[in-house]
């Protein structure tokens, strides 16, 4: 009886708030709780036996499972690795990107024309395709109904 009295004691500390009117949710929320005390005895009998040091409370051990939990069997998150090790650069094809003219060329108001080209990405607005380009610029501009890239890109 002193091994399920003390499980039940150190359920009460920290219960797992399932309330519901289905009869298992709490039946689920119990087996949780009492499979997270079982874990954090063992790993407290392990720590004393083997290393003699100072364990976590069960408060920390209970936080750490349901913060590791979660993230168990995914990917890495996305962005800056955490480590100093950064990984091998994927190897991207990169395209030959057509220089920007000058301001002075750009503005000059003479021999700009649009002339027909291969679909690519406009150069002003980031949602564009166009198969319009500069004559002179060699910049790929949209230039329909909605919007006059090709316009707004020759003036000041």
């Amino acid at each position: 009886m002193g091994g399920v009295d003390l499980v039940d004691m150190l359920i009460s500390l920290y219960r797992t708030p399932l309330k519901s009117r289905r009869w298992y949710l709490p039946m689920f929320g119990q087996l949780l709780d009492m499979s997270v005390v079982n874990a954090w005895l063992l790993y407290r009998r392990d720590k004393r036996l083997l290393e003699n040091g100072k364990y976590k409370p069960l408060c920390v051990f209970r936080s750490k499972i349901s913060f590791s939990l979660p993230r168990a069997g995914r990917p890495a998150r996305r962005g800056r690795p955490y480590s100093a090790e950064a990984p091998e650069p994927s190897k991207k094809i990169r395209r030959a990107v057509a220089p920007r003219p000058t301001t002075d060329v750009r503005y000059d108001n003479i021999d700009h024309w649009p002339i027909h080209a291969d679909k690519g990405r406009c150069r002003l607005c980031p949602k564009g395709w166009s198969r319009m380009k500069c004559s002179k610029c060699q910049v790929v501009l949209c230039w329909t109904k909605e919007r006059n890239c090709f316009l707004d890109f020759h003036k000041k």
